[in-house]
């Protein structure tokens, strides 16, 4: 399956989840990058081969060619899509600090309630692939 640019798939009832996913919109200004939620359709064309328990576990980056990455790949690919976090993209992924990455995002998605707490209550983005 190939889609038009990567698309971000998150929880629309997680306040952290919302927050990060407003700040990425917010700081990808050359609108490469599609925000679909869990609850839209479009998420479950997106995973195909997930469950709903498997989806709603973490956030989702799907690229262009319909790749599902999550944790600190995602991380990685999403850091160098953006212009504005693009060198550090390049810096993290030439340090080979994916396996740190991937445990810092266990450690939010752990907690991911309790952040919400702290996190602003922000309206979900709304950029479709």
């Amino acid at each position: 399956m190939l889609i038009e640019r990567p698309t971000i798939v998150y929880a629309p009832g997680c306040r952290f989840c919302r927050a990060c996913a407003r700040l990425i919109h917010m700081l990808d200004r050359s609108d490469s990058l599609a925000f679909v939620s869990l609850t839209e359709p479009a998420a479950e064309r997106l995973l195909p081969d997930l469950t709903f328990e498997e989806r709603v576990s973490n956030w989702h980056l799907v690229t262009r060619e319909g790749r599902d990455l999550v944790e600190g790949e995602a991380i990685l690919f999403l850091l160098e899509q953006i212009p504005a976090t693009r060198w550090l993209g390049r810096a993290a992924r030439a340090l080979h600090v994916e396996g740190l990455l991937s445990r810092f995002d266990q450690l939010l998605s752990a907690r991911r309630g309790r952040w919400g707490r702290y996190a602003p209550d922000v309206a979900p983005p709304l950029r479709f692939p």
